[in-house]
């Protein structure tokens, strides 16, 4: 009797120790966490971060993507200095007001190499303005100097 019974709690047991794994994993110092942008409370568009060519293919057939400026922040997420450019990028586009402006972090990893070749990524972080879809090659926030006068300076061009 008490075998069978052991044989009926087996099944159990094994889920709640796999449950436990799953949650002292996820509660492990050191485990990044990638932040998701804010909702825009301007006219401007701040789009989900992209981790795929397709995806960034999407967001550069949107209307601001082919008609507007798209902020473009190429970042290793999960990096505490990515993070930081990531956020103060959203946070500088969302308070510009005109619905032609846009921003999208691009996650900068293997899968992504043809993105950093095509638009010459040469530091991590690094942001790059798409002007209809196009961009120039001397218009790029490398670091050294505050993100939101960069935008500004930029959008007056």
């Amino acid at each position: 009797m008490t075998e069978e019974i052991k044989m009926k709690k087996l099944p159990l047991l094994i889920l709640a120790g796999s449950l436990l794994g799953v949650y002292l994993y996820a509660k492990k110092n050191g485990v990044k966490q990638v932040p998701a942008p804010p909702k825009s409370t301007g006219k401007s568009r701040i789009f989900q971060t992209v981790y795929t060519v397709p995806e960034f293919q999407a967001v550069l057939s949107s209307p601001i993507g082919l008609k507007g400026n798209l902020f473009t922040g190429f970042a290793r997420l999960g990096d505490e200095n990515s993070n930081e450019v990531a956020n103060s990028l959203w946070k500088a586009v969302d308070q510009v007001d005109d619905s032609e402006v846009g921003v999208v972090i691009v996650d900068i990893s293997e899968r992504n190499m043809e993105l950093v070749n095509r638009y010459v990524i040469d530091t991590v972080p690094m942001i790059r303005v798409l002007r209809k879809g196009l961009f120039e090659g001397n218009e790029a926030w490398r670091g050294g100097e505050d993100i939101e006068k960069w935008v500004e300076s930029v959008l007056k061009k």
